[in-house]
């Protein structure tokens, strides 16, 4: 049996139903842009303080290292 490397892709195939036209369609009461775009940089401005004595600047680039540092887990 051959071992898969690093760069090798592993292609998944789902079966979902299908979805309404009008649960697509209808309107909704969805969250401003503005609003959004405020959480998303206070979250960043939180990261950069937490992240400010190590050499990363978001929670998608800690290693296992600094998981178990930043993130206790109850």
């Amino acid at each position: 049996m051959r071992r898969k490397t690093r760069d090798e892709r592993t292609d998944m195939h789902v079966s979902v139903p299908a979805v309404k036209v009008e649960k697509l369609t209808k309107e909704i009461n969805a969250e401003p842009s503005v609003r959004i775009q405020s959480r998303v940089q206070a979250a960043k401005e939180i990261q950069l303080i937490r992240f400010k004595n190590v050499k990363i600047t978001s929670n998608s680039e800690m290693n296992n290292k600094q998981l178990k540092q930043f993130c206790n887990l109850d």
